[in-house]
């Protein structure tokens, strides 16, 4: 009884004496259990959409940062309670990499210091420490930079200025284009204590040019509801969703751009131009755009998409079925200077 009574005495000693020291040192050691951190609302416009960043900030103490206070071979949401957000507006490229527009979750995974991995997840609820690889959507490797002190942690996003030549012959700095898909550059950087990483961020989203509504030209009533497909179709094709470009398709379209044929060839031929680059930089100019309505028929033509290697002027031509309007042809000059 004797016995009992002094293991229980000491056990009630050491929680009054360590107790208080492990809660102290679960603090200094990872960032997560501070219950007080500062959240920091971010917002950055980039071309024409938004790009927001949600996260709690951190401030350096006496304590290593990198390795001991975020150890290494973890994931690291930033926040404490919250998880660190991101919300891009429309798709865009990081480090070259596609990523879709929405809203995800931002974490960090340093491997040791000179080699760390950014994680966008789907997840973006529950707890910080609930962390499942299967919700990933990209992991990108990256190096952290050497940098002066921050002692607040500090991530934003950077626009960066294009130089604009106004004597070039370049088709993307044309008056009056109508849509413009020229990249927004930015900077995204996470900065804390003397590391810094740095992303670069591609936004290829619409733009608007200087002759009137882009969206909605001057064009007869009766084609209308043909043109809102051939819209739907150009703006797929600015934003390189080839599946969606050709949606409205008809079963039996054709065309003499590429390698001519069907449909499947066609969707093949840009996806070879896409992943060679030359897709790159799009813009599309209807100013000179011109209608022909027969009877079953509705051809738009002039339509100038202007490449990173040179322009085509597209002919759309749409089938009515059931009342539906669909792309039957889509043509371009041949190589003989016709068309078909």
């Amino acid at each position: 009884m004797f016995h009992w009574i002094i293991r229980f005495s000491m056990k009630v000693l050491l929680s009054f004496v360590l107790g208080p020291l492990i809660t102290f040192n679960n603090l200094i050691a990872n960032p997560q259990f501070e219950s007080k951190l500062p959240r920091v609302e971010v917002s950055e416009i980039v071309g024409n959409s938004t790009i927001s960043i949600s996260y709690s900030q951190p401030t350096v103490n006496w304590r290593k940062t990198w390795g001991k206070r975020i150890p290494f071979k973890k994931n690291w949401t930033i926040g404490n309670k919250e998880k660190t957000i991101i919300t891009f507006e429309e798709d865009v490229k990081i480090n070259n990499i596609r990523l879709g527009a929405g809203t995800y979750g931002f974490y960090v995974y340093p491997v040791n210091n000179h080699d760390w991995q950014i994680v966008f997840s789907k997840d973006i609820t529950g707890s910080v420490d609930q962390y499942d690889k299967i919700d990933d959507i990209l992991r990108i490797s990256v190096v952290p930079e050497e940098a002066p002190l921050q002692k607040q942690l500090k991530m934003g996003v950077e626009t960066v200025e294009e130089e604009i030549d106004n004597n070039s012959d370049d088709p993307g700095n044309l008056s009056g284009s109508i849509f413009e898909n020229k990249p927004s550059i930015a900077n995204f950087f996470l900065h804390w204590d003397v590391k810094r990483v740095n992303l670069k961020l591609v936004l290829t989203g619409e733009r608007r040019g200087n002759s009137g509504n882009p969206l909605n030209p001057n064009i007869p009533q009766q084609s209308i509801k043909a043109w809102k497909v051939v819209k739907a179709s150009l703006l797929s094709l600015l934003n390189e969703d080839f599946i969606k470009h050709t949606e409205n398709f008809s079963d039996n379209f054709l065309t003499n751009y590429g390698d001519g044929g069907g449909k499947a060839s066609y969707i093949q031929f840009l996806g070879h131009s896409y992943r060679s680059g030359d897709s790159e930089g799009i813009t599309i100019n209807i100013e000179q755009m011109k209608t022909e309505i027969t009877q079953d028929k509705i051809l738009f033509y002039d339509i100038m998409v202007y490449f990173q290697h040179g322009a085509i002027n597209y002919s759309y031509e749409l089938i009515n079925k059931d009342d539906l309007w669909l792309v039957h042809k889509i043509r371009v000059p041949s190589r003989e200077g016709g068309e078909i």
